[in-house]
């Protein structure tokens, strides 16, 4: 075997590991550190080998996600990975299975904090699965959604950190109500996919404008939520991203509310990370590397800061 055939078998290699890696859809994990970051340094703490855990069981409901919707991930030329063929649909199966054995030893080792474990198992079985997905619900994916992302996420951050679970449940309602904000405004900029594949969203069922302006008043609980139990870093956020709420309340346009997702989020990120420094290099790596991943791989530029325009 020639030193050229040799260095060909390990470049195939390694594109093929990397096609496994972000099918896992890194980049969407943002979300989930910040808001676990959250509940841990309100808790007096800061995150730990724990959120590898969790990120390796929310990563294992992403892939889990693209199996489901691969049919019509490519009637919408979405997400090319599974839908484009690049992966077999076995190894998306067995990348799955192996996040959430992962997730799930670790989460033996955890007493009662591994009922959070299970809770965020099920969200995510709920909302994916192949019968009767709550994804294509307009209630249930909107609570499954923020009962696994804001909730059971904050709580998970909040125990880690020696927190109790009465005073995080209580603590974590502006962070459910600021998510499912955020999920509300993601199912209007996604609209028309949802609409032509037959499912069912908050926004398909009850129009944009009803979403838009359901997100400005979940936007405005989680800011009073978190004046009243004096957590003023969830306080600054909200109120930042109340402005846009405000915007895409008036004009409900699918960028208007990629707008407000990035700020709502973005915002968050920001306040966290001024707590917990080791957020900023994770973030700037997860974006730059996937950034260059989808550029070679696909030529395509994602994920972008900025809203994409409206057609």
């Amino acid at each position: 075997m020639t030193s050229t055939t040799q260095r060909g078998r390990v470049a195939s290699v390694a594109a093929h590991a990397a096609d496994l890696l972000f099918l896992t859809r890194p980049v969407l994990l943002g979300p989930v550190w910040v808001i676990y970051g959250a509940g841990a340094v309100l808790a007096g703490g800061t995150p730990d080998v724990d959120l590898l855990f969790v990120s390796l069981l929310v990563a294992g409901v992403y892939v889990h996600n693209q199996i489901t919707d691969r049919d019509t991930d490519r009637a919408n030329s979405k997400l090319p990975l599974l839908s484009g063929e690049h992966l077999r649909t076995w190894e998306a199966w067995a990348l799955t299975a192996g996040l959430w054995i992962a997730a799930g030893v670790w989460a033996i080792t955890e007493g009662q904090r591994g009922l959070l474990y299970v809770l965020a198992f099920a969200c995510g079985l709920l909302y994916d699965g192949v019968k009767h997905p709550l994804k294509a619900r307009p209630w249930g994916g909107l609570m499954v959604n923020a009962a696994a992302h804001g909730t059971i996420t904050f709580l998970a951050g909040w125990t880690r950190a020696g927190g109790g679970w009465i005073d995080g449940l209580l603590a974590s309602i502006p962070y459910t109500t600021a998510v499912a904000g955020v999920y509300l405004a993601t199912t209007i900029a996604d609209t028309p996919g949802d609409r032509q594949a037959g499912k069912v969203t908050w926004s398909v069922r009850h129009g944009v404008h009803a979403s838009a302006w359901c997100t400005l008043v979940l936007t405005g609980v989680s800011t009073v939520v978190a004046v009243i139990f004096a957590d003023w870093w969830m306080a600054v956020a909200a109120l930042i991203a109340s402005g846009w709420a405000v915007s895409l309340a008036i004009h409900p346009t699918a960028s208007a509310a990629q707008r407000y997702v990035k700020v709502a989020v973005g915002g968050l990120a920001i306040l966290v990370a001024a707590r917990w420094y080791l957020l900023i290099p994770i973030a700037l790596v997860t974006f730059i590397a996937s950034r260059a991943y989808y550029r070679v791989r696909f030529d395509m530029r994602y994920p972008s800061i900025g809203a994409e325009p409206d057609a």
